[in-house]
Formats: C-alpha cells, structure tokens, sequence
C-alpha cells in the first residue's frame, strides 16, 4: 500500500521542520499542495518551500500547481485536479496523479496516471464540512473487479483506525492530511507527530501482510 502525506493548505510554523523529519522516517510520497495561499506569491512561496529542503528530498515532492517547478527542481511529478486535467504527453514526467470524486471519473479516465486519488472516502479529518457520500460496497466491488484499472488511492478521513479497512475495500494505498497536521498543530510536537506517522506508515505495510 501506497502511503502518501499531504501539505497543509497554507503554511504552519514548524512544518519545514516536521516535514524534513517526515522524509527520514520513510516518506516516498509528498504531495504540495497550498491552496490557502494567494495565487498573486503562490509561486514564490513554493520556491522559498522547496529551498529550504535539501535536495535530496525533492524526488519524493508532487506539485499541485506551478508545474515549472517540478523540471526546475527535479520533482518527483504533478498532481491534477480534475479541472486541469494534461493536454501534454505524459510520456516527459515520471510521475503524474489526479484527483478524482467518483468512480464514473476514474472509469472515464484515459489517461496513464501513476495513480489517483478517490475522495472523501471517510468523513474528512482536516474539513469539518466534508462527509463521504460513498457506498463502500459499490466501491469496493470496482476496486476489486476491475484488474486493469489505474492505482486508487484513499483520501478522507484517513487515520491509523481506518487504513486497514482500506486496504479490505481494495485501495492501493492511502492519502493523509488532517491525521498529521492537526496533530501536529494540537501537541506542538514533532516525536508525538512522528510517532502517529510511523504507526500509520506501520499500518499500511502490515495490511499487506495481514490479508
């Protein structure tokens, strides 16, 4: 199972930090995305992000905008919307996702993605307004049924208590946001966080064990 982290809408103090520490504990999959920011500095808030990471950790970043940034950097890929879906070869990217909201888009979908994200599968952790509208028996019958189709990704509501039931269902893998950063901004501290990280990461490896 594919465990993957995403950034805050906007920036947090302390999320440099925690983040650096995120990648030494065995974060692959980082999606940055900040929503939250005004598009008018978005630009320069990414660069001012991304150059106070060490290199080595930029092939483990996805971009959900500004995608110049991803060659300049050496990214490891590009996230789309379903409002913005490629119009070029996907060939000249290694990776490239999308977001998606139903299983009739995933269906639809013609493009090779790396993988997609399917939301909100459980009422979402980070918005309190954001509640699944998904029947988990439908879902879990196209994920298992169809062999061929793209790698799908769980997100919503995703914590160490529902990402084993994700994996049952039939996901590829999981996408956190609110699990991290809440903890983050409630404890103020890294360990706790990295703790609650590597318990879910832990997870994800063991589903694949378990069944």
């Amino acid at each position: 199972m594919k465990f993957i982290i995403i950034s805050p809408p906007y920036n947090i103090e302390g999320e440099i930090e925690l983040l650096r520490y995120l990648f030494d504990n065995g974060l692959e999959y980082f999606h940055l995305r900040k929503p939250g920011i005004d598009s008018a500095i978005l630009e320069k808030s990414l660069i001012d992000y991304l150059e106070q990471l060490p290199e080595k950790y930029h092939n483990k970043i996805i971009l959900h905008s500004n995608y110049d940034l991803v060659q300049k950097y050496n990214l490891k890929g590009m996230h789309y919307s379903k409002n913005n879906l490629p119009i070029r070869d996907l060939n000249d990217i290694k990776h490239q996702s999308a977001s998606f909201h139903s299983i009739d888009e995933i269906e639809k979908n013609k493009y090779p993605f790396s993988y997609v994200f399917l939301s909100t599968v459980f009422d979402s952790i980070s918005k309190q307004n954001y509640k699944s509208s998904f029947d988990l028996t439908t879902v879990s019958n196209f994920l298992k049924n169809n062999h061929n189709r793209v790698d799908v990704i769980a997100l919503g509501g995703i914590d160490e208590n529902t990402i084993l039931q994700t994996y049952e269902l039939g996901f590829d893998g999981v996408a956190v946001l609110g699990a991290v950063w809440k903890t983050f901004a409630k404890t103020g501290s890294i360990d706790v966080t990295i703790k609650k990280f590597n318990k879910m990461k832990e997870l994800c490896l063991k589903s694949v064990l378990m069944f």
